[in-house]
């Protein structure tokens, strides 16, 4: 299989490194026009160069995905350089830290951390390229999700399953959207929990 994403524009979000870089490469190999994010800048940069070099066009920025409104500008801007964008990869996530960390020992605060990027940031994304995708009536949402979300909490922590859940759940509040949605859950992968909090796994 030897997909051509010649004319099409793809955003990834978390790409500053693993899965993410991984995908911006892939799909800039592909001829797709890549516009990636994260907020570890340097490693992103790294990103835009991997991604050139695999032949294609790539546009690294930034973003924190937690802020709706650098979300928004950011979508507008990819959708301004090539007409819109065709797909969105919500991959940006993480543990936060919170490794082995027994529910009772979550603060509210460290819950709602863990859901603003891992859930939040991907329905900011959904939102801002929703209404390019529905007036094309094309349009792909792919959640990086996680196997953590389908089971009890070991490694990565009760907040990050639950949130990863949701992640994989929130496909179907999208299909209005755009003509396809889904969930991916990779299998386990080595990260850095203490990353910045808009990083990839």
């Amino acid at each position: 299989m030897n997909p051509d994403f010649t004319g099409r524009t793809a955003i990834v979000t978390g790409a500053a490194h693993g899965l993410g870089r991984a995908i911006s490469i892939a799909f800039a190999g592909h001829g797709a026009s890549v516009w990636a994010c994260d907020v570890i800048e340097d490693e992103l940069l790294e990103t835009q160069k991997l991604s050139r070099a695999a032949g294609g066009a790539c546009t690294a920025r930034a973003c924190d995905v937690r802020d709706k409104d650098a979300v928004q500008r950011f979508v507008k801007d990819a959708s301004s350089a090539a007409g819109r964008v065709h797909v969105l990869v919500n991959n940006a996530g993480g543990v936060l830290g919170q490794v082995g960390r027994p529910l009772e020992e979550v603060t509210p605060a460290a819950w709602q951390a863990i859901f603003d990027v891992n859930l939040t940031g991907a329905f900011h994304f959904s939102q801002a390229v929703a209404p390019g995708m529905k007036a094309a009536r094309s349009g792909r949402i792919i959640n990086i999700s996680s196997g953590a979300g389908l089971g009890a909490p070991k490694d990565s922590g009760s907040s990050s399953n639950a949130s990863r859940s949701g992640a994989s759940a929130r496909p179907r509040t999208s299909r209005g959207a755009c003509s396809s949605s889904r969930p991916i859950r990779p299998g386990g992968s080595p990260a850095r929990c203490s990353r910045s909090t808009a990083a990839s796994d």
